[in-house]
């Protein structure tokens, strides 16, 4: 199996949205708990608000910048459900830690349309939660003793088994997040380690097949890409490489 260069590689994006606490909008002083209780003693039927017409994100939705550095958080927002189901109010709960990120999805949230919240049959405005995970997914790429990885020698694209010797001996086995800064040039920085394997040799495997599969993607774009002025002039990619012994 030979493992390609990771950086050729376009992850595609994932943005989770997930509802939860839908409540009656009134009484609004009293904690959501106690409003739920409220509903559920006086025997009455509550139907939490829906999403009209529910839509798949894309890359398209992400912010640019945002998405460039490869950041990413939970955008927490709350927002009350009017009956008509149309938001009259929306805001940030607990913050993703960006800002941009923050105000697009209360964004994405203000475009939505929902089928309101019912009681006892009839419409009533609601308080609903939503999530939203700006995630950039991280495709693992799998290395295994048999697993040849991309390098350059004497200017010529090459190949090599990617897992250390020692490590298959000891029976090592792991998986190693890495982030890289990737110039529009095809200038790249070494990979730091987000989150180690636990094993120095392995940590070190990946850190080294990251970066020759670089080289060979910077000699490409060097040689043959015109990106062009547009294009951004860097962009942080976030890897996984997990090691994998035969058992």
């Amino acid at each position: 199996m030979r493992l390609l260069p990771a950086l050729a590689i376009t992850s595609a994006l994932i943005v989770e949205c997930a509802t939860s606490t839908c409540l009656p909008a009134q009484p609004l002083d009293l904690p959501s708990m106690t409003m739920r209780m409220d509903a559920e003693d006086s025997g009455a039927t509550f139907v939490a608000p829906k999403v009209r017409n529910p839509r798949a994100y894309t890359e398209d939705d992400y912010p640019r910048n945002p998405y460039l550095d490869a950041i990413e958080g939970i955008s927490g927002l709350r927002a009350l459900v009017g009956t008509n189901g149309k938001l009259s109010e929306s805001y940030v709960v607990s913050s993703s830690g960006n800002t941009e990120l923050d105000r697009k999805a209360i964004q994405l949230l203000r475009d939505r349309q929902y089928l309101p919240a019912t009681l006892d049959g009839q419409p009533v405005a609601a308080w609903v939660r939503v999530n939203f995970n700006w995630k950039i997914p991280r495709s693992p790429k799998i290395v295994t003793p048999t697993t040849e990885v991309w390098t350059i020698n004497n200017d010529k694209v090459d190949t090599r088994i990617g897992y250390p010797p020692e490590s298959i001996a000891l029976g090592e086995e792991g998986v190693v997040h890495l982030r890289m800064t990737v110039q529009r040039n095809g200038n790249y920085t070494k990979p730091e380690i987000l989150e180690s394997s636990g094993h120095p040799r392995l940590d070190e495997a990946a850190i080294k097949i990251s970066t020759e599969s670089a080289r060979v993607v910077s000699s490409i774009l060097r040689s043959v890409i015109d990106l062009g002025p547009k294009s951004p002039q860097r962009r942080v990619v976030l890897e996984e490489y997990e090691f994998r012994l035969p058992h």
